[in-house]
């Protein structure tokens, strides 16, 4: 999973010192945004989120949420849609990074889905995604 902590963003400030230059590495401060966006299935679900300007990095967590109910190599139809929405990262007004997806719904077949995530507050372990009825959508050995 993506989480911001795993991985933080840093700058390399250099300024000048005497005749020389010195560099800094610095945590860089990001804005976190949320976006939401929707698609179809037309021939793919990777084919229909760049359509919709989503990350694979987005796609490929659509992909985990929803596998306990979708198998995506087989189960995908044409007119299946979903929704989503997930965490960005920007600085200066420039984007940077795609983050967590936070929550999505997905109709397969005229079935839909719907998952949230949530994290545990303070526990490493314990953080999911999980149904709207509150079960973990999380695969069982």
């Amino acid at each position: 999973m993506v989480d911001s902590r795993d991985n933080p963003v840093r700058n390399l400030l250099i300024s000048r010192d005497g005749n020389g230059f010195k560099a800094i590495e610095a945590p860089a401060q990001l804005e976190r945004r949320l976006e939401m966006r929707s698609g179809e299935i037309k021939s793919s679900l990777f084919a229909a989120t760049d359509t919709a300007q989503i990350p694979d990095s987005v796609a490929s967590q659509v992909v985990d949420m929803f596998s306990t109910n979708i198998d995506f190599a087989s189960d995908l139809r044409r007119g299946d849609h979903f929704e989503v929405v997930y965490e960005t990262f920007w600085q200066n007004g420039e984007f940077v990074r795609a983050g967590r997806v936070l929550a999505g719904e997905f109709t397969n077949a005229g079935s839909t889905y719907q998952s949230v995530w949530y994290e545990e507050p303070g526990a490493s372990q314990g953080s999911s995604y999980y149904g709207i009825d509150g079960k973990s959508l999380k695969k069982a050995f």
